[in-house]
């Protein structure tokens, strides 16, 4: 049984496995969302939810995808005296920051994000989400570091499908999002015990934390987690400018439109992620392979892509409802997007090691991003925070290009096709204008 499901998806890589690893984990987040409108949840309460999702990913995503991302680098290159008990430190690493970022989120009654929120227990339930979830990235981070493809694969299907199931009979029975929330909690133990069995009961590691290593690991990821806080903050900084300059029920129009085309996000993203420890061990191959694996997804995603410029508005009024229509619009701005996703500059300086322009970058995106979905919103509403979001992170990859180029001695045709590219890049800018005077 086993073989014939990895022969029906045809898993050769661990990139492979990998992606659809990550489809898994968004095709059910998708799921969810849609079943909520279809179950005639109010505007109102499906902000909420998406409230808790932006909630958790606000006080986590930086500091674990940083962690993460180090992880993948830094592994590779350390002696086997220092990977022995590797992933039992960095468990207590992600966990300690974990429970203290879920105490400090309590204790500060969320910060003030969830300020305008009625529902009192929902400070609660984010906050014991964060204690739990942090750590359980390591599972999929020690399937890629040793090429478990198989293992991979099973996990996400399992967990994913864990996942989706309780909160679809929560959502459907009980129709009210107290249940939801704790079918969630519910799910995200079951995936830290797991990570406990994988980690500490499947392998060597101990219940020790060796505070040299690990001090040493942490230096080496600030960088990395700065550079997350403010390049992927853009992301929270748009949230909250939703929050505080819009009315409460614009929120889930803006957060179901504002969201890259997902399986580009993951499948470059996977690609990425598992080409961080190649290029470390082999920069060429890792360049060819990265230059390889994109041109494939540019010819399927790219016309994909202007199918859905033409498409969107309608498939919002379906899977959700009439009134989502706008939310195509910001749908449609967040696809000009991919043409930035299939760049990868920052592989190799993953690689080297060079985190420290991350942080300049991080700055850069950041502050162009506040400034120009300032500017742009006054005049343009919701659509000029989406558009302040996709100029500043093209600046952003461009001078990555540059660095890479310049820092590296790395050209950008030795890992993206550059003919290819820069035809479909300029046939989506002109589908984008198309579809915006004939349908918006």
């Amino acid at each position: 049984m086993k073989r014939y499901v990895l022969n029906i998806l045809k898993i050769k890589s661990v990139t492979s496995a990998y992606q659809l690893f990550q489809v898994l984990r968004f095709s059910v987040l998708v799921l969810i969302s849609i079943l909520l409108v279809k179950l005639s949840y109010s505007p109102e309460e499906t902000s909420v939810f998406e409230l808790f999702l932006f909630s958790v990913n606000l006080f986590t995503f930086f500091w674990v995808s940083g962690i993460g991302n180090a992880i993948l680098s830094w592994y590779p290159r350390i002696d086997e005296k220092s990977k022995t008990n590797f992933f039992g430190d960095i468990f207590f690493l992600l966990q300690s920051i974990g429970l203290i970022t879920a105490v400090l989120f309590y204790l500060f009654n969320g910060f003030g994000v969830l300020s305008d929120i009625k529902t009192g227990q929902i400070t609660l339930f984010v906050s014991i989400y964060i204690a739990f979830y942090s750590p359980t990235i390591l599972v999929e981070l020690y399937y890629i570091l040793f090429h478990f493809k198989k293992k991979l694969i099973y996990y996400g299907l399992i967990i994913y499908l864990f996942q989706l199931i309780p909160v679809v009979v929560a959502a459907s029975v009980y129709n009210d999002l107290y249940y939801v929330f704790s079918a969630l909690l519910v799910w995200i133990i079951l995936r830290w015990l797991w990570t406990i069995k994988v980690i500490f009961f499947e392998n060597s590691y101990t219940f020790k934390l060796r505070f040299t290593i690990t001090g040493q690991f942490l230096f080496f990821s600030l960088p990395i987690i700065i550079h997350m806080l403010f390049s992927n903050g853009s992301e929270f900084i748009d949230g909250l400018l939703v929050e505080n300059f819009f009315p409460p029920d614009q929120f889930s129009l803006y957060r179901y439109g504002a969201r890259e085309f997902p399986l580009i996000l993951v499948l470059v993203g996977a690609i990425r992620t598992t080409m961080i420890p190649m290029a470390v061990n082999d920069l060429d191959s890792a360049m060819e392979t990265t230059r390889k694996s994109v041109s494939k997804l540019m010819h399927i995603f790219f016309p994909l892509a202007i199918i859905l410029l033409f498409t969107s508005k309608y498939l919002f009024s379906f899977f959700y409802d009439s009134d989502y229509t706008y939310s195509a619009l910001l749908f449609n701005i967040y696809l000009l997007t991919i043409c930035s996703r299939f760049i990868l500059s920052e592989i190799f300086i993953y690689s080297s090691g060079r985190n420290k322009i991350f942080i300049i970058v991080s700055l850069l995106e950041i502050i162009l991003n506040f400034i120009l979905s300032i500017i742009l919103m006054k005049y343009l509403g919701l659509a000029g925070i989406a558009y302040g979001t996709f100029l500043a992170f093209l600046i952003s990859k461009i001078y990555l290009v540059y660095y890479v180029k310049n820092k590296i001695g790395q050209e950008l045709s030795k890992y993206l096709n550059l003919r290819v590219y820069f035809g479909y890049t300029l046939l989506l800018i002109v589908s984008f204008l198309i579809s915006y005077i004939l349908i918006f």
